[in-house]
């Protein structure tokens, strides 16, 4: 009911409004219309100005794209009357076939009431140049790599007739792993829109199947083995009949031994994995170790011969580490144990043989004579009144010898017992070198034993006669006289020692001290007197009295000094107490003398000649004699 009357109020309003402007005088009426037109023209303008805009085109107002591609919109921007952008009022058309070569547009407006707004892009599509390209393969189409080794991509090669690079065009594809052994594929392939080109290279990875790998070092414990599958259509592994899926298996080895295991591919080739494990040792080195102790350096040289299954890592004695299985300990030992480790970590323990090196010449010029073996060394030197035989063997105790003839009792020249020695005992190509042993009983010499044992009237001095261990003669169980010598042994510790068996009207003693001859391993004897030094000690109370003498001393454990006069003359000869200050000077610990004159013989081969020369070449016949052999 309101809206009727106001439509009605509106147009009453207008009618009397119309009314008014009529009865207006006609110059009025045109002055009123002057002035609406006036109003409509500037409002026109105004609304005519706010409705312009400009259109800027993106990139270039002429784009050429190859058949069979795509137009991708570079862009615009629109302006409004006040520089604002309104890209949002931009319409696009065109009629582009991008599969037909020609030259098409777009076209990009604005439209309103009082202007169209557009501007054009020119597209050309141009023919596609993929066919006027040579796209190629550098190197082989196909290649071997061996297995772990890099694969180096040997590229494609590019060649256009119209010189432009279209390596922006191309796309690789690999599947090629170094670390599976198998056959891959390279894919090249050069795309130009809608149309492209597709080169292959294969490229074959060979080596080993599979790896093993463990620490191969020795040890004493278990190995932790590591199983690798190469291949790279790999399935699984049959480890202790079990299926094991994992392309990396892990083993736990305990002992040494051969060991199988497979692995199948997916295809079903099977691989049968054989492998032997053998750095396990569990086992500590064994071996022998023999020491020589040098006096003259003051040290000692050991001689190791070690065996182990892993090898000799390091050696140990005292505080000192060696690396060789020969090596120098600086101070004279005779006894220990070397500690020898081996590779895997095992200690064992070696005790060694302790044998003297030779005490060698400090005047070589004065060497007359010699010879060196093995186990047998000796020298001559020669001075103004003497000789002095130095002899060094390996193992005195079982190459010092006494040798009688047989039947015993019997006697003969030194140089005839030396040979029958060698003959019985098979010694003819050994060196061989000893002197007389001891003085012998004549119907002129100790009458009164000859009288009483007319049997042994031709056989050594002693009470006790030992070769080789057998007891040839035992006088200590009877009353004997008073003979004033000593009877000489060599123990089983290979040093000497004398023994008084002459105890006069004292069987009992006698006896006793054969006993400890016998505890002390005693195997050869021979006799005379006196004793010249005892334990490092030179005798008191010596004769002063020059003769020619021959005397036996020990330096050492395997060292020993025979001293022979070197003149006819008795009155330029030794006596007893300047022999024991001589065999002192030599260094020896114990000290005898034996029968004077020039016995000391040395044979080799058979062959008997005396050890020097000026002594005296007709010997006495004697009941036995001393020698050492070679080992």
């Amino acid at each position: 009911m309101n809206r009727n009357n106001n439509n009605l109020n509106h147009a009453h309003i207008l009618r009397k409004t119309i009314q008014s402007f009529i009865k207006l005088p006609i110059f009025s009426q045109i002055t009123v219309l002057g002035l609406i037109i006036i109003t409509l023209f500037f409002v026109i303008g105004g609304l005519k100005e706010i409705s312009t805009y400009k259109i800027v085109l993106n990139g270039n107002e002429v784009i050429n794209v190859y058949e069979g591609g795509i137009f991708v919109e570079p862009g615009y921007t629109a302006y409004n009357y006040k520089n604002n952008i309104s890209n949002n009022k931009v319409k696009i058309s065109s009629n582009i076939n991008f599969d037909k070569i020609g030259e098409y547009e777009v076209k990009y407006y604005i439209n309103n009431i009082w202007k169209h707004n557009s501007v054009k892009r020119i597209v050309n599509v141009v023919k596609n140049p993929i066919d006027d390209i040579n796209f190629s393969l550098i190197g082989d189409s196909d290649i071997v790599v061996k297995f772990g080794n890099k694969y180096l991509e040997p590229g494609y090669r590019l060649l256009s007739n119209d010189g432009v690079d279209y390596s922006d065009y191309v796309s690789i594809k690999s599947n090629v792993n170094d670390f599976k052994i198998g056959e891959y594929k390279v894919e090249y392939t050069l795309k130009i829109n809608k149309r492209s080109k597709k080169l292959v290279r294969k490229v074959f990875v060979t080596g080993d199947r599979y790896t093993i790998s463990y620490d191969k070092s020795p040890t004493n414990d278990k190995i932790n083995l590591k199983l690798l599958s190469n291949i790279n259509d790999f399935s699984y592994f049959i480890i202790n009949d079990s299926k094991v899926y994992k392309d990396t298996a892990n083993l736990t080895i305990k002992e040494n031994g051969m060991y199988a295991v497979k692995m199948v591919n997916r295809s079903g080739r099977t691989d049968n994995i054989k492998f032997t494990v053998s750095n396990i040792d569990r086992e500590a080195p064994t071996g022998t170790c023999n020491a020589y102790l040098y006096k003259e350096n003051n040290n000692t040289i050991f001689y190791l011969d070690v065996v182990d299954s892993s090898g000799i890592k390091t050696l140990k004695y005292g505080e000192n580490i060696y690396f060789n299985d020969t090596f120098t300990y600086d101070s004279l030992v005779d006894t220990g144990i070397v500690e020898v480790y081996d590779k895997a970590g095992n200690k064992g323990e070696i005790s060694c043989n302790y044998f003297y090196g030779p005490y060698m010449p400090t005047e070589s010029s004065k060497i007359v004579k010699e010879f060196y073996g093995d186990s047998l060394k000796y020298w001559v030197e020669s001075y103004p009144t003497y000789y002095i035989t130095h002899i060094w063997v390996s193992d005195a105790y079982n190459q010092f010898k006494t040798a009688v003839k047989e039947p015993f009792p019997s006697i003969d020249t030194a140089q005839h017992i030396m040979s029958y020695a060698a003959k019985a005992n098979d010694y003819n190509d050994k060196a061989m070198i000893g002197a007389n042993g001891s003085g012998f009983v004549s119907n002129a010499f100790y009458v009164k034993i000859a009288k009483i044992f007319p049997k042994w009237k031709n056989s050594s001095i002693s009470p006790v006669v030992m070769v080789d261990g057998e007891v040839k003669r035992n006088f200590t169980n009877i009353v004997i006289p008073k003979l004033g010598v000593y009877t000489y042994g060599l123990k089983s510790d290979g040093y000497f020692n004398y023994y008084n068996l002459s105890h006069y009207n004292d069987i009992t003693a006698n006896v006793l001290e054969f006993d400890k001859m016998v505890s002390d391993g005693v195997k050869y004897t021979f006799s005379f007197a006196p004793v010249l030094i005892h334990n490092g000690n030179v005798t008191s109370n010596l004769s002063t009295a020059n003769n020619i003498r021959n005397a036996f001393g020990q330096i050492d454990k395997n060292n020993f000094i025979i001293v022979t006069n070197s003149t006819t003359n008795r009155s330029k000869g030794f006596n007893f107490a300047g022999l024991a200050k001589l065999m002192k000077k030599y260094g020896c610990i114990e000290a005898y003398n034996l029968d004077g004159g020039g016995s000391t013989n040395l044979v080799f081969k058979d062959r008997n000649t005396n050890a020097a020369k000026n002594l005296i070449y007709t010997t006495r016949q004697i009941s036995d004699i001393i020698y050492f052999v070679e080992k």
